[in-house]
């Protein structure tokens, strides 16, 4: 009996070195890196599709957010990283949520919304140069991935032809 109590508490010890020393189970996902970047390069000469207040918040190169490396940890979705990415450059983002669709809808990025530029434009993003069949908050990052976030005027016709999807 007394062996089995020694053994009992030897190994509650154990188990409870363990835990004050930080060992446990648990292990932090693995980060890995990607770019993302915000362009409203399609409105570049065309201005004059947008609002008169709006036209201004077209940077003179098309970038809101220049193409940047990000660190993101595995599972992370494109819509977080760019929720994230817009936080840490102050650039404001509405978006809504789409039960029915099971996805997020980005209204506006630096306040340049859905129809600004015309009854067929709004925001829309590409993986590596083309638009993905999964809405950004179901697509999970892999490494080395580009995301480039862009503003169509016609519902992403005129995306191919600018340099963002190149």
């Amino acid at each position: 009996m007394k062996r089995m109590k020694r053994y009992v508490f030897g190994i509650a010890l154990l188990v409870g070195a363990s835990l004050f020393s930080g060992c446990s189970s648990q292990q932090e996902a693995p980060e890995a890196v990607c770019t993302i970047g915000v362009s409203c390069e399609t409105l570049l000469g065309k201005e004059e599709a947008l609002p008169e207040e709006k036209r201004e918040l077209v940077p003179e190169d098309g970038w809101l957010l220049p193409k940047e490396e990000i660190t993101f940890t595995e599972g992370e979705t494109a819509f977080e990283a760019l929720q994230e990415a817009l936080k840490e450059a102050e650039i404001p983002m509405e978006f809504e949520e789409m039960p029915a669709y099971d996805t997020v809808y980005i209204e506006g990025i630096g306040n340049l919304y859905e129809q600004d530029g015309g009854p067929e434009s709004g925001w829309m993003y590409l993986v590596n140069g083309d638009f993905p069949d999964t809405g950004a908050d179901g697509y999970q990052l892999q490494e080395g991935d580009e995301v480039i976030w862009v503003y169509s005027l016609e519902m992403g016709a005129d995306i191919e032809t600018t340099p963002a999807a190149q």
